[in-house]
This record gives C-alpha cells, sequence and structure tokens, in this order.
C-alpha cells in the first residue's frame, strides 16, 4: 500500500510540473490514469479497514460482516447507473465535461487529498471509487465463496454442551494462567476464541464470572473435577498398563 501511495503522489508531482499537451492527454489523465493509481489505493486502504473491522464469530456471522459490505457496493453502482454505464460502456460524448480540471468544486466524488488540489475532475473521483469497488466486491465474493466451500473438519462438529459457568471459569483460569501470547491476550480476546472455537454465546461473562466469585461453596467446581477426573484417568492407566 506504500509504494501505490507512493506511486500516485509521484505521478501527481510530474503533471503538477508539467501542463498537459492538450484536451485529449488531460481528460486521459483523469479517466484512466489518476483513478488506477487512486483506484488501487482505495481499495487496500478499504481492504485495510474491513480487515481490522472483522468480528469474530461463526461463518454466518463472517458473511453477514462480508455481505453488508457488498450491499454497500450494490447501493454505489445503483445510486450511480448512469455514470457507471457511460464509463463501462467507453462513452466519450460527456469526457470533455466531466474529465478536465475544474475549480471551487469538489467534484461527485470529493474522495481527494489536500495535496491533490488543481487536480481533479468532476469525475475522476468517481471512477475511482468504481475501480476499487470492482477490486473489493471481487475479494469479497471469493472471500466468502472460499469460506462456504471449506472442507467441514472434524472440529466443526465439536460444541460445548458443559455450562456456561464451567466455560467461564476455565476462561479466567487461562486468562490467569497466561496460556495465550505470552499472558498479552485479554480475558476478551479468550472469549471470544471460545465462543467461536466451542459454538456458544457466553453473554455477560463478566456477571458470570463475580457470580462465580461470590460462591460460598466450590467456586472451582468445573476445574475441581477436571483436576479429579483426570488423575482418576492417569491411575486407571497406571493399573492397566502392562509395560
Amino acid at each position: 500500500m506504500a509504494a501505490c501511495a507512493d506511486a500516485h503522489r509521484r505521478m501527481l508531482d510530474f503533471v503538477r510540473a508539467h501542463a498537459f499537451e492538450d484536451a485529449a492527454q488531460e481528460i486521459f489523465f483523469f479517466r484512466t490514469m489518476r483513478p488506477h493509481t487512486g483506484g488501487l489505493l482505495q481499495y487496500y486502504n478499504s481492504l485495510l479497514r474491513i480487515e481490522l473491522g472483522r468480528p469474530v464469530g461463526s461463518f454466518d456471522v463472517l458473511c453477514s460482516y462480508y455481505k453488508n459490505e457488498l450491499d454497500t457496493i450494490t447501493r454505489f453502482y445503483e445510486d450511480n447507473r448512469f455514470l457507471v454505464t457511460y464509463y463501462r460502456s467507453g462513452e466519450t460524448f460527456l469526457d470533455d465535461k466531466l474529465f478536465v480540471r475544474v475549480d471551487g468544486s469538489a467534484g461527485f466524488f470529493p474522495d481527494h487529498a489536500a495535496h491533490e488540489e488543481g487536480h481533479r475532475s468532476l469525475c475522476d473521483g468517481f471512477v475511482t471509487a468504481l475501480l476499487a469497488n470492482e477490486r473489493l466486491a471481487a475479494w469479497l465474493t471469493e472471500a466468502m465463496t472460499a469460506s462456504e466451500d471449506k472442507p467441514v473438519s472434524q472440529g466443526d462438529s465439536i460444541k460445548w454442551t458443559d455450562s456456561k459457568a464451567a466455560l467461564v471459569e476455565l476462561l479466567y483460569a487461562l486468562h490467569r494462567r497466561g496460556s495465550f501470547n505470552g499472558g498479552q491476550a485479554s480475558v476478551k480476546d479468550i472469549a471470544r476464541m471460545l465462543e467461536n472455537v466451542f459454538r456458544v454465546d457466553l453473554g455477560n461473562y463478566y456477571r458470570a464470572f463475580q457470580e462465580i466469585r461470590i460462591r460460598k461453596m466450590g467456586r472451582t467446581s468445573y476445574l475441581d473435577s477436571l483436576k479429579t477426573g483426570l488423575i482418576q484417568y492417569m491411575d486407571e492407566t497406571d493399573l492397566n498398563y502392562k509395560g
């Protein structure tokens, strides 16, 4: 993304230092050149935003998240149907109005940074957004399809069937032990991971922990049962070991 941003900046610097030879060259710049690098940059920025905001959860949760992004792109196409058709069909009869420099107007899609002042037309921002959205729609569709077509593993059939209180005990024990990310994982991080792996909604796990904490007896009943069961299994294994 940094390389793309640098290439875009250098292109604008070059255009700033060199006048267009004629209207055809100016139109080519605003219809083709600037949207190409700008569209790539906008695509990478959008992809970064989507991935940073990606929810932790089941396939259905992730699919719904991606679908909302696709719906936004669909609305963009619908709201700009004339311009989309004009650009994609290769029409040129309005190019001398849409793709030459304008003063005092942000254009239809004011995505230009301050350093791009003086290097904008009415519609180069639209083409930039269109090219970015086309790439983004393809990526989102592929991501949803890849997740949907992923073979079901044996682990996908594992579901937590013990009590939620038991899982909350385990959650806080794992956090206190520092078992993930060198002890840097938060309670929330671990909770989301457990919910995803075991397909369970822990709800207000903080409140559940407080209820566990104030128990008069057996505050770690689940963890105690794990220890007891494991020791018993080890003892039975020792007795049955033939050596």
